[in-house]
């Protein structure tokens, strides 16, 4: 309910506009990944808190310092993956690191559900943890006790950090991206707003029922995920029993992780795999074609991303949005050209590029 129709379009056009303002007032070049941050983050605290904070809010602000050093610690190898067993002798300055950042995570979001908890109102759902209260509330009258075992606050702030880890890396790393191929092909952002101009009044806002319209738009968004690959290799998943794949025998309980990278930059599957083409997506008219086998940023099968249906909505309005107000340039003198920074976190990032704006409208 919180995720998707005209409350998501509210959210998106609501933080983009505060948003605009800030970096209209922007005389010098900027890094663009300070405002893309912002506006992913504070769309987050809405969504589950019904916070529509002030661009610096001190909670947000914590929130995302917090995701910083998680991704930090994450980079590289805990010993205890290794072995295990370290955990009871002797915790690696790394690991207390991670443990005490979710320590914090957990004290945050723990007085956030309290705070929720105490002036929950069943009749008046404000925002995503209001609904998983509601669902335990259902669950309990109807006797379902392995709902409600399943909906503690335990886990509800888990899932709470899943909501937030989960859509703000990976959103916020997929703009990066684009608007660094924005800036590097500047024909197809203009493309992008004639497009947008075209079937989007001035004044009016980018919304869901114009995606159908936004086919170029979108051609660019998933040609970024694809050179992009935010998340070069996926999530461990277990087989439930024997299979084949491609050809190879796979016995039941292997761990299989798909290489999105991989996929994604197979020469013999993507004409021209390095350059930037966003038609690879379009029919000869123009419209959205079927969507290649080989692009699967969000996985595949039973256990696909669920937020595929949100990310790529809010993805798309997110885009319109700032193209809608903004034509984004490199500085003067300097020549650009898209590339991933040498990092070994959860996330493919693009090199920190700083961005010029002119207003449109």
């Amino acid at each position: 309910h919180y995720m998707h129709g005209v409350i998501l379009e509210n959210m998106v056009n609501d933080v983009c506009e505060r948003i605009v303002e800030e970096m209209a007032k922007e005389t010098e070049p900027f890094i663009m990944s300070e405002y893309i941050d912002k506006i992913v983050i504070h769309m987050l605290f809405n969504m589950c808190f019904g916070r529509k904070c002030n661009l610096n809010d001190p909670d947000v602000d914590k929130m995302l310092k917090l995701d910083f050093e998680l991704n930090e610690e994450i980079a590289g190898v805990f010993i205890e993956d290794i072995i295990p067993g370290m955990t009871y002798i002797y915790k690696t300055q790394k690991w207390r690191r991670m443990e005490e950042i979710m320590k914090e995570l957990h004290t945050f979001l723990r007085t956030e559900l309290k705070q929720h908890m105490d002036s929950y109102d069943p009749s008046n759902i404000r925002d995503y943890t209001d609904s998983l209260l509601l669902a335990r509330d259902e669950a309990e009258t109807e006797g379902r006790s392995e709902e409600v075992e399943m909906l503690s606050d335990e886990y509800i702030i888990n899932i709470l950090i899943d909501i937030f880890f989960a859509g703000l890396d990976t959103t916020r790393t997929t703009l990066d991206w684009f608007f660094s191929f924005m800036v590097e092909h500047q024909e197809f952002q203009e493309k992008c707003q004639s497009e947008i101009d075209q079937f989007i009044d001035s004044g009016e806002r980018p919304k869901s029922i114009d995606r159908p319209n936004l086919c170029f738009t979108e051609a660019c968004v998933m040609e970024t995920m694809r050179m992009g690959s935010v998340a070069s290799i996926g999530l461990p998943h277990s087989t439930i029993c024997d299979t084949t794949v491609g050809g190879y025998d796979i016995p039941k309980n292997t761990t299989v992780i798909i290489n999105h990278w991989a996929l994604h930059n197979d020469a013999s599957f993507w004409k021209d795999v390095d350059k930037f083409d966003p038609y690879r997506y379009l029919t000869k008219e123009g419209k959205m074609d079927m969507k290649p086998d080989n692009w699967l940023p969000f996985s595949a099968g039973r256990r696909v991303c669920l937020g595929e249906p949100v990310a790529r909505t809010e993805l798309l309005l997110i885009a319109s949005n700032l193209l809608q107000n903004f034509r984004f340039k490199a500085p003067p003198g300097v020549s650009y050209v898209t590339s991933v920074r040498h990092n070994f976190q959860g996330v493919e990032l693009p090199v920190i590029y700083k961005v010029v704006v002119e207003k449109r409208i």
